[in-house]
């Protein structure tokens, strides 16, 4: 009976220990990514969902549908993000609605392009691209998604392709952001595909076209230097010359354009001092910038491994407790069969020895 009770309680023990170590990493992650507030907030956009569903208003239905998916999406919560989306795309398809079937296509890339899947989220794009054809800015973003997606495959030729593809397009509507970043993406690509002249050669088309950018700007606030002292007369440019004959100051019209030219000339070297500088200002801070991006990355992935091995520290040291634990539990309940056998032993012994002294 005290080795029954003895198991039971073992059994017991190990069975909580097991339990404990499945559920703290999912109470881990469900803090991590979905608190109350936010279940909170799925759980309204849910009801407005199934409110109009049942007052037979699909479309706002679907619209609510699609906030819900992007806020799973946002959260990471990809497989329920997936699921919504592809429930609000079959609505649109039966509606005919091209424009939010070519978006949700895009949000589809997206996360599959997040989840690594690039082939996937390649094909996603795409099909927003044939889509877009008439929308040249959406057509630029999905010749750009598709371009990110080869680049992270590492197609870098792919890349290079999709990304000029986007940059033509730019081109076209003098999309002077795209045209930009179009200028950023080609100089990376070309650069990890071995390019270094053809990554170069685009890096300073980016810096010279932001440079304009800022040139134009400098020329629209800064005072023209190059304005001359006319007089009220007369628009003819005057000298000063002192005659000795009479001793009388005389005005006469400047027959030498040398000085104008001078300044002219002086003008424009200022000019091309400025773009130059604007140039090199804004190479430098795009260098600082993509720094600052890369030490931002590297923070966060410091701070995502900490978090991790710190879990996993914790889960490794409550899994040996639970088998330092249970090899304890084990050992003490053998000593105690061993114990219990050897007095049921002792006494049958003694039993079987009196039996024999009454029979005697």
């Amino acid at each position: 009976m005290q080795n029954t009770r003895i198991s039971t309680r073992s059994s017991i023990a190990l069975k909580s220990i097991f339990l404990f170590l499945l559920l703290v990493p999912c109470a881990y992650f469900s803090n991590a990514q979905f608190s109350k507030k936010d279940s909170a907030k799925v759980n309204e956009l849910l009801g407005f969902v199934k409110h109009f569903e049942a007052n037979g208003n699909k479309a706002e239905a679907t619209k609510f549908r699609n906030k819900v998916a992007f806020f799973y999406w946002r959260k990471n919560f990809n497989t329920e993000a997936k699921n919504l989306y592809e429930k609000v795309l079959a609505y649109y398809k039966s509606t005919g609605d091209n424009s939010k079937i070519a978006s949700t296509y895009s949000n589809l890339g997206l996360i599959y392009s997040g989840e690594r899947k690039y082939d996937k989220a390649i094909q996603f794009f795409t099909d927003a691209a044939d889509l877009n054809s008439n929308n040249k800015r959406k057509l630029i973003s999905n010749y750009k998604d598709i371009a990110t997606a080869y680049l992270k495959k590492k197609s870098y030729t792919q890349s290079i392709s999709y990304t000029e593809k986007a940059l033509n397009e730019a081109e076209k509507i003098k999309d002077g952001k795209n045209i930009l970043e179009c200028y950023g993406n080609l100089s990376e690509a070309h650069k990890k595909n071995g390019n270094n002249e053809k990554s170069l050669y685009y890096f300073n088309l980016f810096a010279n076209y932001k440079g304009k950018k800022k040139e134009k700007t400098h020329t629209e606030v800064l005072p023209n230097s190059n304005h001359k002292k006319e007089n009220n007369n007369n628009n003819t440019p005057y000298n000063t010359t002192n005659t000795n004959d009479n001793n009388s100051t005389e005005i006469t019209p400047s027959t030498s354009s040398e000085n104008l030219v001078k300044a002219d000339s002086t003008a424009s070297q200022e000019d091309t001092t400025l773009t130059e500088n604007v140039a090199i200002v804004d190479s430098t801070a795009i260098l600082a910038e993509q720094n600052k991006k890369k030490v931002e990355e590297l923070k966060n992935k410091v701070k995502t491994a900490t978090t991790n091995w710190v879990l996993y520290i914790v889960l490794g040291l409550a899994l040996f407790i639970a088998i330092a634990v249970a090899i304890f539990l084990f050992f003490i309940n053998k000593d105690k069969t061993e114990k219990n056998s050897y007095e049921v032993i002792s006494h049958v012994k003694v039993d079987s020895k009196s039996k024999e002294k009454i029979n005697k």
